[in-house]
């Protein structure tokens, strides 16, 4: 295979994932994992197809995972506001209001906690990214006077991609 043009390639032990934009018009990526040859060309090791359909499957959860914590929320008294919604280059879940204060949510779903608990994913690096949307969002809709706290809505999922346990961590993390 031919070296890409403009790709970047990050090493993870022996395998190399090459990224490099095929689209800059509408931010689309091709992902290729392979392995390098000394002389820059790489041999695939995943068909675009799994890593497509992988992608189809994060994407599912995470609606599924969003929909039963939209639920669950309800059902606690929450009010959504908003759901998805892109400032700049994030986004924020769900933004509530409960027991009058602005909650911003963070939903994670898993099948299980081999790679970690839902909550786990909320990284120190997320929770700011989190806390900066919030802060543009709290000034772009004149509610920054509001008191808001931040939420992360665990959802488990059974093999089937079911919801079988969603739980709410009130007050996750801290400004």
């Amino acid at each position: 295979m031919a070296p890409l043009r403009g790709a970047r390639d990050h090493v993870l032990q022996s395998l190399t994932v090459r990224i490099a934009a095929l689209d800059l018009g509408s931010n689309s990526f091709h992902l290729l994992v392979a392995d390098a040859h000394p002389d820059g060309t790489f041999e695939p090791l995943v068909q675009e197809k799994e890593i497509l359909r992988l992608a189809d499957n994060v994407s599912r959860n995470g609606r599924i995972g969003e929909e039963a914590a939209a639920r669950a929320l309800a059902a606690r008294g929450y009010r959504i506001v908003v759901r998805n919604i892109r400032l700049g280059r994030g986004e924020i879940d769900l933004v509530c209001e409960h027991e009058g204060d602005v909650v911003f949510v963070e939903v994670k779903a898993r099948r299980g906690a081999a790679f970690g608990t839902p909550a786990e994913a909320v990284t120190v690096r997320k929770q700011r990214a989190l806390l900066s949307l919030a802060a543009r969002y709290l000034g772009r809709t004149g509610r920054a006077h509001r008191t808001c706290r931040f939420d992360v809505v665990e959802v488990w999922l059974d093999a089937g991609d079911r919801p079988v346990r969603v739980d709410v961590l009130r007050d996750a993390f801290r400004a």
